[in-house]
């Protein structure tokens, strides 16, 4: 649909044992959209801030928490490209986090 805000299911997944000691602060998304006949086009970037989820899969593993429950919260502000707040959960013994970002130096649409 024309002018409507695409959705995108991006799972990203790392066991805990490979979490680096070093802290990580951002991972740069790069959004295109999928052509058929044509290349596919740029559509816009962001900076996703995975420190949060990082920290609370660190501090899930180390605890005895078992039933659905928040972990944290990623506060939306101008500084980080959240749309709204993104919250951080334990759902079937593993953490996830939602997030909707808007797309910085978008070239279409």
């Amino acid at each position: 649909m024309e002018g409507s805000a695409p959705r995108i299911g991006y799972q990203f997944q790392t066991p805990t044992n490979t979490i680096p000691a070093e802290p990580m602060y951002g991972t740069d998304v790069q959004v295109y959209d999928k052509d058929t006949f044509s290349t596919d086009d740029r559509m816009g970037e962001a900076e996703v801030d995975i420190q949060p989820l990082v920290a609370a899969s660190v501090a899930y593993k180390n605890s005895s928490i078992r039933e659905p429950t928040q972990l944290g919260k990623w506060r939306a502000s101008e500084d980080n490209g959240l749309v709204k707040d993104s919250l951080i959960t334990l759902v079937d013994g593993k953490v996830k986090q939602e997030i909707t970002l808007k797309l910085t130096n978008v070239e279409r649409g």
